[in-house]
């Protein structure tokens, strides 16, 4: 199942209902199509959202309310994960997405996004995610834009993500 910007909205609110009923309050911080989709509509939906869950409380109560969310909601077991860290190199607060009841929701910085994305440089979404990103820093050049983006670059992948960049930026 996709979710639609409407159905993260939902499913989140909902995430944060539990913890809270719970006496907790979540604080993720997310990435991926769920950024795309709910931040700069780039999307119509998305498989699943990637979130590096901030403590506390700990991943596996997160997981284990996330859970009673997808057998609410009918979601897939997966549809909140914290798989995405491992693509993180350190971690930015974007904007906040969500303020509700036990849950805040932020994206990551617009040049951590545009670097996960080019160190990824995958497939046609990949490259039009990276191309809608490039729209945040239309005052900037190629060369001001790869600065800001180094420090979040994934280790091994910089030379593919200096030449995604440049594929791109000709595009744009």
């Amino acid at each position: 199942m996709l979710l639609s910007k409407a159905d993260i909205i939902s499913a989140l609110t909902r995430l944060g209902e539990f913890a809270a009923s719970d006496g907790q309050h979540l604080r993720l911080v997310i990435v991926g199509g769920a950024v795309m989709t709910l931040a700069y509509d780039a999307r119509d939906s998305t498989k699943d959202i990637d979130a590096l869950f901030l403590t506390p409380p700990e991943a596996s109560q997160t997981r284990a309310w996330a859970s009673l969310v997808a057998s609410e909601l009918n979601l897939a077991q997966d549809w909140l994960n914290d798989g995405a860290k491992g693509f993180l190199n350190g971690v930015t607060r974007g904007d906040q997405l969500i303020n509700s009841r036990g849950i805040e929701v932020w994206q990551v910085a617009p040049e951590q996004m545009l670097a996960m994305k080019l160190s990824a440089w995958r497939d046609d979404t990949d490259i039009n995610d990276v191309k809608r990103l490039l729209q945040e820093f239309k005052q900037s050049t190629l060369e001001e834009i790869w600065l800001l983006l180094e420090p979040y670059l994934i280790r091994g992948k910089e030379q593919k993500a200096r030449y995604a960049l440049e594929d791109a930026w000709a595009d744009v």
